[in-house]
């Protein structure tokens, strides 16, 4: 199995966020304020909440599946699409019919994404149900928790730019750290002799 990051690493976006301010401008004007950044923060350093995420899942509260399937849809092609990294891209293709796409963005965005690119398969952040409709909530979240989902496997090579993704680095034969110029640092303080960093 070959896992790849989504967010940051094949498209340089953090897509639940973005997906947000695709459809819901009026609302995410609010949640990225300063003020509920500067919230956020605070919490998350005592509590590990993050108040920007909460309140960010919770905009999709009300709509069905079908609905929240075609507004993804809507966001990949009138957003998405166009913040493909490239370099990334063509290391995907190389294994695309190995891949798994494992992402801590919620499930719907995860599971198109993967279907387009042609993926074997996914794992999403799991949105929580109120008969048919989504709450708001979520039922399983993958943000620092991916290994818990993966171990046991056997994963060939990752390939992420996320630094929360160390743990499944650790359980891979070798990955491909992405990075921009400011992350080399620390990629460079943990990668394996196995691993190599790929700049972007």
């Amino acid at each position: 199995m070959i896992v790849f990051d989504l967010c940051g690493t094949l498209f340089n976006s953090n897509t639940t966020f973005d997906f947000v301010r695709f459809h819901f401008k009026k609302r995410a004007f609010f949640i990225f304020s300063v003020p509920v950044r500067v919230i956020s923060k605070i919490t998350n350093k005592l509590f590990g909440f993050d108040l920007v995420r909460t309140l960010a899942i919770r905009s999709i509260k009300g709509l069905s599946e079908a609905e929240l399937s075609e507004m993804v849809e809507e966001f990949y092609v009138g957003y998405l699409a166009g913040k493909k990294n490239e370099e990334v891209m063509e290391l995907f293709q190389k294994f695309s019919r190995d891949v798994v796409i494992v992402s801590a963005s919620i499930q719907p965005i995860v599971k198109y994404v993967s279907f387009v690119l042609g993926a074997k398969s996914f794992i999403g952040s799991e949105l929580h149900k109120v008969g048919q409709c989504y709450s708001g909530r979520l039922s399983n979240d993958l943000l620092g928790n991916k290994a818990s989902f993966l171990r046991g496997m056997n994963i060939e090579m990752v390939v992420t730019d996320n630094f929360s993704d160390i743990d499944v680095v650790l359980l891979s034969d070798r990955a491909v750290l992405v990075a921009k110029d400011e992350d080399i640092g620390y990629w460079l303080s943990v990668k394996r002799v196995q691993d190599v960093i790929l700049r972007v």
